[in-house]
Order: C-alpha cells, then structure tokens, then sequence
C-alpha cells in the first residue's frame, strides 16, 4: 500500500503543477504589476477657477456645471487640470471641501523652515555638506 501513495502523490503533484504552469502561460491571464507606467504614479493638481483647493477633485462638483477644462502646466511647471466653473459653484465647493477637512489639519504654508535657513535653503546645504565632510575628514585623520 506505501508504495502506491508515494508514487501516486507525486503523480498528483505533476499534475497540479502541469496545470498551473499552463494557467500562467494562458494569454487571457495578466498579471497586474504596479507601477503600470512613470505618469500613472505622478500626483495630478486640480485647478478651480485658477485656484488650487487642498481636498478638492472634480467628483465634488456636478458634470453639468463645469464651464471649460484645460490641461496645461502651473506657475510651479506641474502638470494640472484646470477647471472653470460658475461663482455659485466655487463657493459650494469650497464649503464641501470646508465639512469633509473640517477634522483634518491641512498644512498649506509652503514655507521651508530648516536651521539657520533665512530662505537660502542651497547655501545651507552646501555648508551642511561641507561641513559633514570637514567632520568625516577630521574623523578619519583622527583614527
């Protein structure tokens, strides 16, 4: 009896990877790898009447009241859709974005703060760089 469960066992094993060899080589079977491509990972910006919205997508407003949308690059060289709509409408999207951020702090101060910056933010790395190697050459002298 032992030596018919061994052998049939293995049988079933070749089978079962027989069949999922040929399941993967199956042109209907895709495997989904992410990132699909560079731009389906870059962050899209939404501009309303030439004003970005922290929280706001164009799924908060109706399909019917927006008036034109163009696709051109910012002030800041990002790529970003820009969406106008009537006054009314700005004003009740920004109210929609108000009650769903309402309980979130959103941080929209684009300032860099870092030590001794004084918005020289290049020189401060230059020097921070300088002076890491100057301590990376003291410490090897050193040892």
């Amino acid at each position: 009896m032992k030596k018919i469960i061994i052998p049939l066992l293995i049988l079933i094993q070749a089978c079962v990877v027989s069949a999922q060899y040929r399941c993967m080589n199956d042109s209907s079977f895709r495997e989904i790898r992410f990132p699909l491509t560079e731009s389906d990972t870059e962050t899209v910006f939404y501009y309303f009447n030439d004003e970005w919205i922290a929280g706001a997508v164009p799924e908060m407003i109706d399909t019917d009241s927006i008036l034109k949308i163009e696709i051109k690059n910012d002030k800041y060289g990002n790529r970003a859709v820009f969406i106008t709509v009537s006054p009314d409408t700005m004003a009740q999207l920004k109210s929609d974005v108000h009650e769903a951020t309402k309980d979130l702090w959103v941080h929209n101060d684009p300032v860099c703060e870092f030590p001794g910056g004084s918005g020289k933010l290049r020189e401060w790395i230059n020097a921070s760089a300088l002076a890491s190697l100057f301590l990376l050459g003291l410490n090897n002298f050193a040892s």
